[in-house]
């Protein structure tokens, strides 16, 4: 079945959009970064710090955010 996704809904962070920022959006983010493939449909959000691309420091953030340890969910770019 076909589901239209409006991607301005979707968190930043949230990478593979299933609505919640985890492990595994850093994860597609690392994969990203490496230049491996990621089945994530949410790409486009996944550049948290705003620099234009995605890599190791957006799925840092992103861990931080998951574990407690940084500043709170990223705002969009």
């Amino acid at each position: 079945a076909y589901m239209h996704l409006d991607i301005a809904a979707v968190a930043p962070g949230d990478a593979d959009c299933d609505g919640l920022m985890t492990s595994r959006d850093a994860l597609a983010m690392l994969r990203t970064a490496a230049g491996l493939p990621t089945a994530a449909g949410c790409m486009s959000v996944a550049d948290v710090d705003c620099d234009g691309d995605v890599d190791t420091v957006d799925a840092l953030r992103v861990l931080r955010v998951v574990a407690g340890l940084g500043p709170g969910p990223p705002e969009p770019c």
